[in-house]
């Protein structure tokens, strides 16, 4: 039984910060220890027409409007991360500049420090970029940005600031891997002899016991 639920497929979590409000995100929050991520809701701008009053950030852009909800954002501009426990495996992401068109946000996953994966998405502030990994076996995630031109609607700021959401991981929680099919004719077949090996020693001691030899 244990083995057949080994076999069961892990079920994905999607993180999309809502309910988190504007701040860092919690340790703990998906059972992730977050390092410079900060939770911040555009609910300050839910009665703007995005048309004729253009939010201070294109981040907002990751959420349908009129931006309800939360994005998870590097503050500040620098590195961010996020790490855990046990292993898991990081599906993927949606990823969007802040104010630099052109950015480019490298993404590291990290097994006990030493790194797996790497990847380099060139970001703007147009719409969200869709980022599958699907890294296996990590612990650590960290998330550095680079570059870009400043995008004129968004007031010419130049930042390496940038949003993601709907993060999506599975949990690496089991520890042993599903026997292969091969595995499993070995193991009814040395089962198989072990029962006829214990069948055929009753017999013999059924008729010994019958004709008194062995005495």
């Amino acid at each position: 039984m244990a083995l057949i639920l080994a076999a069961l497929p892990a079920q994905a979590a999607v993180l999309s910060f809502e309910g988190l409000g504007t701040t860092f995100v919690p340790d703990g929050y998906g059972g992730f220890a977050w390092d410079t991520f900060y939770a911040e809701s555009p609910s300050d701008y839910i009665f703007d027409d995005p048309a004729e009053v253009p939010p201070p950030n294109a981040l907002y852009n990751l959420l349908p409007y009129p931006y309800i909800g939360s994005v998870a954002i590097n503050r500040g501009g620098g590195a961010a991360s996020l790490t855990r426990d046990t292993a898991f495996t990081f599906v993927g992401t949606d990823l969007m500049a802040a104010h630099n068109d052109g950015l480019e946000v490298t993404v590291t996953g990290l097994r006990d420090g030493l790194q797996k994966y790497t990847d380099t998405l060139t970001l703007d502030t147009s719409g969200p970029t869709a980022f599958d990994a699907n890294w296996t076996d990590i612990d650590t995630l960290i998330f550095a940005a680079a570059g870009g031109v400043p995008n004129s609607r968004y007031t010419d700021i130049s930042s390496t600031l940038f949003g993601l959401d709907q993060l999506e991981y599975t949990s690496s929680s089991v520890a042993h891997a599903p026997l292969p099919a091969a595995a499993w004719f070995l193991v009814t077949a040395l089962g198989g002899l072990a029962g006829a090996g214990a069948l055929r020693r009753r017999s013999s001691a059924q008729v010994v016991a019958r004709d008194g030899s062995g005495q």
